[in-house]
């Protein structure tokens, strides 16, 4: 009876691989079992009134770890909409059925503003299963100061299709953290906002090679207005 028994397990088991329902098979005998992980995260980033931000930039690391081991660390880059929400869904493929209670997703969300003036939110840090669904409100911090520039050739005519940032002079870079700006200026003049910590002014021709790096500026001895002049290539 033993040997019977043995034999039909086997072949139910077989079967459950044959036509793909392992994971329905696990569940019956008390073990839950899954072959990816995702993350998925959603929410709204607010300005410190509570006004809904649109084109900020929501970034979000999503690492998972298997038996307490990390074992993959994705990136997800996203923008709100005019109402200030953003959404993004990650997935990875285990290689193979796993069990889901070995299975952690670690998220790491925050939000900054490279197209708007404002400092970045602070980092929320969620821990939680195979499948995750972080939905969280980010809020940015003050509005930073800004500062004048007029950009021209070297003719002295104005620019007007402007591309400009601001880096640190030292320190680690984040491209999400450095505030920017970019349009069509009349008469090349751009207010972009600035670090209060000591930084240079990237400045390009939108659409063309031309570039300059101007600084470093102390935050507290600004001029009213930086002249920036393009070199011709």
């Amino acid at each position: 009876m033993l040997s019977c028994a043995i034999a039909v397990l086997g072949v139910v088991l077989f079967l459950g691989n044959v036509l793909g329902i392992r994971e329905l098979l696990a569940g019956v005998f008390g073990s839950t079992t899954v072959t990816k992980v995702t993350a998925s995260v959603s929410g709204q980033v607010v300005d410190s009134a509570g006004k809904p931000v649109a084109n900020a930039m929501v970034r979000c690391d999503w690492i998972v770890w298997k038996a307490e081991q990390e074992c993959f660390r994705g990136l997800l880059a996203l923008t709100t909409d005019v109402g200030g929400n953003y959404s993004g869904l990650g997935e990875h493929p285990l290689g193979g059925p796993s069990h889901a209670d070995d299975i952690k997703v670690e998220v790491k969300l925050q939000a900054g503003a490279p197209l708007r003036d404002t400092q970045p939110s602070e980092q929320v840090v969620r821990k939680l299963g195979a499948a995750s669904e972080a939905k969280v409100t980010l809020k940015l911090g003050e509005s930073l100061p800004k500062v004048s520039l007029r950009v021209v050739d070297t003719a002295g005519d104005p620019i007007t299709k402007i591309w400009v940032k601001c880096v640190p002079v030292e320190g680690p870079r984040d491209d999400m953290l450095e505030p920017r700006c970019h349009g069509d200026f009349e008469g090349g003049v751009v207010s972009v906002a600035h670090p209060m910590k000591p930084f240079r002014i990237r400045v390009q021709m939108r659409g063309n090679g031309r570039m300059t790096l101007i600084g470093p500026f102390d935050p507290e001895e600004l001029p009213e207005q930086i002249e920036v002049t393009l070199p011709d290539r």
